[in-house]
């Protein structure tokens, strides 16, 4: 007993270990990248039809859309939603809408992995221009992230893989054993029962995991089984329905075949298609075609050669027990498994490494995004993993047959912990799927105030740029401040810029809900310039006052499309110290060499030795090197992560840096940076206290990056620090202000 419950442990932990180099077929989103009429817009006319654009193809037959008014009454009428030949932009014709605040509510189907989303946006309509804006964000959430969904598919891939992994490793790796003495038949017999149970556990896991999937979208028209054990059936004959129909029968054959006990071969090819079913509803296949989709499948391939086979070692160490030429032979089996495992690993690094690309983006997404954090996890996890092979690989060339197990074990803790890691990556959303941010023109609201007679005017002017705008003007007694409840009407005048070809124009407000708020919504200042708006007031039984403001349309701005806002985590507190600690640029990496050659030169010291405090010293080297390592490549990830591109670094500052630039720079580095970075830039702002990473000294970095690069990392600030993006707070001229200021205040390193 004492001897089977480490080998159970063993056996289990291989099975974990299993996930940690998968493909992680991710559950990921058709998230809703625009819409028309965009989330929190006020329009003075009512839409003919809405429109929502996502990142993946949507299925039109399990769409659901409803659009609610404000009393949460469904509107009626709405038409049949179409989608273009891409799948991905979806249109509903509307019927005519009252002035009302609306809220879109759908759900969709993702058409290249089956993944349901819900969300909700809202837009106003408001003929007078005196209401607010829906103050509510659009919200969108996953409906197939739910821990019993993604374990029913974790489950089935486990055991898919588990099932080729023993295949291969009783058809190549322990071949030796069919030499072995007529009574050891039952040794090399092929594992049957193991190959069934597998077989069942990866078709039931999809079934379970199809069907949880499908659970939101009840109600919606989903199609219904076309015939028995079609579990695929509600997601109707989309891509993913077809893939996942394609592991079924995988998996289903892969049942029959192990139960018949005739083709060892049969069952491997079953257990083939069913990787290929997933292969084919992964999202390297839906981004980059079957040539990627491939790829993903030799992945899924090569992870089940070199640690799906795991189970399979352990099953076979299990029956050799009491036979002593099956022990004789075990050492043969293992050499042949390391040269086998020594093709698989490259080749699982290979494809993930292909396939990263898509499911990344940009290398900024592996800071920014929990996807990326969890890849580089993950791929330090790979590295100590392919470490730990190659020790085996060369202990069992060596003869050190035992030395090598106990590695297994350590290679079997390595899996317990990156269980976690795929945990993660079976839910985070691939970062390439993540929509940009479409910044707005930073660019706010005008208040007016002035004196109309006996009345204070109050307008206020929510966009002043040519196109749309709200205007809006409450009318107050000068005296005593109170809202004045006898206004017949309110009219504004628009005297457009001199030399301008455009007439004057009259334009009466409309009486809010409010006795005291006038507004209007439209089209009225069409060209940039310096505008005269008049505010004429009528009262009961008064004579018409008025009063004139100076308004100033400025040209709209392009609107700017940032990358998705961060969700990775913050840089570890240890790691952060490090930084501070350790030498910048390659010193960094010198010092980690260093340590381990010192590590490396008292281990030749200490060869043979027993207990010596050489020893520990040689340990403490060796963490330290470690530490050093892991701590100069984050923040090597981090540096690349925060590179701009090469336009962007060597984008050319496009205001004069004149006395008036640095001036307004100054203003804006002491309004908006000073706080973390201090008034002299040397990164000792108030908000700068126990920051991790801290704000850096700008004397040395500042002189070091091109002006580029400094409006770059100002527009979008830079992730695994906490310095913001500022595109949307300042303008693109403010930002290049700014650079002007930095250059004269940091010209050198001190």
């Amino acid at each position: 007993m004492r001897r089977r419950r480490p080998r159970r442990a063993a056996a289990m932990g291989a099975a974990i270990a299993m996930v940690l180099l998968s493909p992680m077929a991710v559950a990921a989103h058709a998230e809703l990248v625009s819409s028309s009429p965009a989330d929190g817009v006020s329009l003075p006319v009512a839409p003919t039809s809405l429109t929502m654009t996502f990142t993946e193809a949507i299925d039109p037959i399990t769409a659901f859309i409803e659009v609610l008014a404000e009393d949460g009454v469904a509107v009626p009428g709405l038409g049949a939603l179409t989608v273009d030949r891409a799948g991905t932009t979806a249109t509903v014709p509307l019927p005519t809408l009252p002035a009302s605040l609306y809220t879109v509510h759908y759900r969709i189907t993702s058409a290249d992995d089956g993944h349901v989303l819900e969300g909700s946006w809202s837009f106003l309509v408001d003929p007078t221009g005196t209401r607010p804006p829906p103050g509510v964000a659009a919200v969108s959430s996953s409906l197939s992230s739910d821990p019993p969904t993604v374990l029913a598919r974790w489950l089935a891939l486990l055991a898919g893989l588990t099932l080729v992994g023993t295949v291969i490793f009783w058809a190549v790796s322990a071949r030796p054993l069919r030499m072995l003495p007529n009574g050891a038949a039952a040794v090399s017999a092929a594992p049957w029962l193991t190959l069934s149970i597998c077989s069942a556990i990866a078709f039931v896991g999809l079934a379970v995991h199809l069907t949880l999937a499908a659970q939101p979208m009840a109600g919606t028209g989903s199609p219904s089984g076309g015939f028995p054990l079609d579990f695929a059936a509600p997601f109707g004959s989309t891509r993913f329905a077809m893939a996942m129909r394609v592991s079924l029968v995988g998996a289903g054959a892969g049942i029959l075949l192990a139960l018949s006990r005739r083709s060892l071969l049969a069952v491997g090819l079953a257990g083939l298609l069913f990787l290929a079913g997933l292969a084919l509803a992964g999202h390297p296949a839906s981004s980059g075609g079957a040539l990627f989709g491939v790829a993903d499948w030799l992945h899924l391939v090569a992870v089940a050669t070199w640690l799906g086979t795991l189970p399979g070692f352990f099953l076979l160490v299990r029956r050799l027990r009491g036979n002593d030429d099956g022990r004789a032979a075990i050492g043969t089996v293992m050499r042949r498994h390391s040269r086998l495992a020594l093709v698989a690993a490259p080749i699982v690094a290979l494809t993930g490494i292909a396939d990263s690309p898509l499911l990344l983006g940009s290398s900024r997404a592996l800071v920014a995004s929990d996807y990326g954090n969890l890849l580089v996890a993950k791929a330090l996890l790979f590295s100590v993993a392919v470490a730990v092979g190659s020790a085996n690989f060369f202990l069992v060339r060596a003869g050190s047959v035992r030395r090598s197990v106990l590695l297994i074990g350590a290679e079997l803790l390595i899996g317990a912990a990156a269980v976690l890691v795929a945990s993660g990556l079976a839910t985070a959303q691939p970062a390439a799927n993540r929509p940009s941010v479409l910044v707005r023109p930073a660019i706010g609201a005008v208040q007016l105030f002035g004196a109309a007679g006996e009345t204070t005017v109050h307008v206020a002017v929510n966009l002043p740029t040519p196109g749309v705008q709200r205007y809006q003007v409450s009318v107050a007694d000068a005296l005593t401040g109170a809202y004045r409840t006898d206004v017949e009407q309110v009219t504004l005048v628009f005297r457009p810029p001199a030399g301008s070809v455009l007439a004057e124009q009259r334009v009466p407000l409309a009486h809010s809900l409010e006795p005291w708020l006038w507004g209007v919504a439209g089209e009225y200042t069409p060209e940039a310039g310096e505008w005269r708006l008049g505010v004429v007031v009528k009262r009961t039984d008064q004579p018409e006052a008025s009063t004139v403001f100076d308004l100033s349309v400025v040209p709209v701005l392009p609107t700017e499309l940032l990358p998705p806002r961060p969700n990775g985590i913050d840089v570890p507190a240890p790691l952060a110290v490090l930084w501070g600690v350790l030498p910048a640029g390659g010193g960094g990496w010198l010092l980690g060499v260093a340590l381990l050659i010192a590590a490396g030169g008292l281990a030749l010291l200490t060869r043979g030795a027993g207990s010596s405090p050489l020893l520990a010293l040689r340990l403490l080297l060796l963490v330290l090197a470690i530490a050093a390592g892991i701590a100069v490549g984050a923040r090597t990830v981090v540096d690349v992560a925060n590179s701009p591109p090469a336009a962007a670094a060597a984008a050319t500052n496009p205001v004069t840096p004149d006395a008036t630039s640095v001036e307004r720079g100054r203003s804006l580095f002491l309004a908006n940076c000073s706080s973390c970075h201090g008034a002299s830039g040397i990164g000792n702002g108030p908000a700068a206290s126990g920051m991790l990473p801290g704000p850096g000294d700008l004397h040395g970095s500042v002189p070091a990056l091109s002006d580029g690069t400094l409006a770059y990392r100002i527009s979008r600030g830079e992730v695994g620090t906490e310095m913001p993006a500022f595109a949307g707070v300042l303008t693109e001229d403010d930002r290049w202000d700014l650079v002007n200021y930095l250059r004269t205040a940091f010209p050198t390193a001190r």
